[in-house]
């Protein structure tokens, strides 16, 4: 089966931009708000130690690969932020 993957790698989505023919609109969501919505922090949830090691693995591996990034709401508008 590796060696399938291997002689077929090029025709794999790595990432949303390598899948032709699919737009990109149809892969990710946007949520919807009220106009007059606001952002509302929530109270922050606690893991065991040892959830919360492996949770954080993940975020890294998910954010150095560029699935999911950080960002801010200061003000209204949003800041985009590249690393922890």
């Amino acid at each position: 089966m590796i060696h399938v993957f291997y002689d077929h790698k090029s025709v794999i989505g790595w990432s949303v931009a390598d899948l032709k023919g699919i737009s990109p609109t149809i892969c990710m969501h946007k949520i919807h708000l009220q106009d007059d919505a606001k952002p509302v922090r929530q109270v922050q949830r606690r893991l065991n130690p040892h959830m919360k090691e492996v949770v954080q693995k993940e975020v890294v591996k998910l954010q150095d690969v560029g699935i999911i990034y950080l960002f801010l709401i200061v003000n209204g508008s949003v800041q985009f932020k590249s690393s922890l």
